[in-house]
């Protein structure tokens, strides 16, 4: 494993520079910071297409929010270019993440929908190219106090639209009348961000200093009640996981012995709590403990439906992004069967088999395990780091964000970019090396000159 390349830690009582002093050679500028907060802001919330004009469903939208998203990748576009090595190091460093970033254009051949396909993976690749930059300028310690603002902008925001503009900023619907949803088109959408904005947040105070903790600690407790008010049950879970992920994380840097112990102690504990779902009576008692019905929300019978159409084309799926065209056959069928028309499947793993099938599926899934293993290395090599277990508690927030809605290889979305960011972070940092067994060695240093 590759030692992680980590700038030296200022001291708590050294002073911060003036700022007119320059800026270290190779450090981000504070233009190019201050860009990166508003890039994390738009790509971090749907204030562009609820603002400028669109839906939820992202189809047609208005030239102007085309055009600003557009914008924010040339832009990333740009200053990758002062480094041009990193695209070779995207496309043959990393080969797993690079063929899943460039699957919409391989799914063109086969695509129900070719000219969507195409215009949505340059989105997507935009996205991927903004988490590849967030993750390769930004050391830890600064990311988090970048995604941090970026996530408090969202907050305040949110909270403006709630308040100021509740016909915008609480939901409508007869199931979540009154459910916050701020700069969000559903309040899942706004629980979700503001369960990872939290948990970054919380990584930001830690590394603030002065007044700007403070600040932060003011966007903790804005997030902790947004998501409160969202009244989502899967982020508020997810939240929950985070915090305990960071738990275990500084108790295996601190006491490895102990947190290990307790680790298997309470994997224990989750799967005899666990063995009750198993069972219909149990389950629906769980839902109803959740504030949920059996059917999750209505989502069981769509992911049938879903998995009936992933049965006809189970191999290549039907194109990146295409299979939601609401005058197409098969999505005819699924509204007539739910009795409203759906544009996605509520399920990140669902999604995708509609997006290319179990082709994409599998390096998705070694790529998910791969980013896991790396992240906890990642870890591991600096103990003094706290901030260096924010691409493992992310890998755990992952999971959550694909439950019930769809973040895998999802366009003009921050979860996507920063798994992409940090899946390039982690791989070139973490080189895993299979070394050859003890006797195998031993053997060859026997044979005579050396011979291999």
């Amino acid at each position: 494993m590759r030692d992680v390349p980590w700038p030296p830690r200022p001291r708590r009582r050294s002073p911060s520079p003036p700022p007119s002093a320059a800026t270290p050679a190779g450090a981000p500028s504070r233009a190019e910071t201050v860009f990166a907060v508003i890039a994390v802001f738009l790509t971090g919330t749907q204030a562009t297409p609820m603002l400028l004009g669109g839906d939820e469903a992202g189809g047609a939208r208005p030239v102007a929010v085309h055009a600003v998203f557009l914008s924010v990748y040339c832009v990333t576009f740009l200053l990758m270019l002062r480094t041009p090595r990193v695209f070779a190091a995207f496309l043959f460093g990393t080969p797993l993440l690079a063929i899943t970033v460039l699957w919409p254009f391989l799914s063109i051949a086969w695509s129900v929908d070719p000219a969507a396909s195409i215009q949505r993976g340059v989105a997507l690749v935009g996205s991927s190219l903004l988490g590849v930059h967030l993750a390769r300028r930004f050391p830890p310690p600064l990311l988090v106090r970048v995604l941090g603002a970026g996530f408090m902008l969202a907050a305040l925001g949110s909270a403006v639209m709630i308040f100021a503009v509740p016909a915008l900023g609480r939901m409508t619907s007869e199931n979540w009348v009154g459910a916050w949803r701020g700069l969000y088109f559903h309040k899942n959408s706004l629980g979700s961000a503001m369960a990872a904005g939290a948990v970054i947040l919380v990584f930001a105070v830690r590394e603030a200093r002065g007044a700007g903790r403070f600040v932060f600690a003011a966007g903790l407790a804005a997030a902790v009640v947004l998501l409160a008010g969202s009244r989502s049950t899967t982020a508020l879970l997810a939240f929950v996981a985070m915090i305990g992920v960071m738990l275990w994380a500084r108790s295996v840097r601190k006491t490895p012995t102990t947190a290990w112990l307790f680790t298997l102690l309470a994997a224990g504990m989750i799967l005899i709590a666990a063995l009750p779902l198993l069972s219909a009576a149990g389950f629906r008692a769980a839902m109803q403990l959740l504030g949920k019905n059996a059917e999750l929300s209505g989502r069981l019978p769509l992911w049938e439906l879903v998995l009936q159409a992933v049965s006809l084309r189970p191999w290549l799926g039907y194109g990146y992004e295409a299979f939601w065209n609401p005058d197409a056959p098969l999505v005819r069928l699924i509204a007539q069967s739910l009795r409203y028309t759906p544009f996605y499947s509520h399920n990140g793993v669902l999604e995708t088999l509609l997006n290319g099938g179990v082709v994409l599926l599998a390096p998705v899934l070694l790529l998910y395990v791969a980013t896991l293993i790396r992240s906890y290395l990642f870890m591991r090599a600096a103990p003094r780091e706290p901030t260096a277990a924010l691409p493992l508690v992310f890998c755990v927030f992952f999971v959550f964000a694909n439950f019930s809605e769809s973040k895998i290889l999802l366009r003009n979305d921050l979860v996507c970019s920063l798994f992409v960011g940090f899946s390039f972070l982690t791989a070139r940092a973490v080189r895993l090396r299979f070394r050859a067994p003890v006797f195998a060695t031993r053997r060859t240093a026997a044979a005579p000159g050396g011979a291999r």
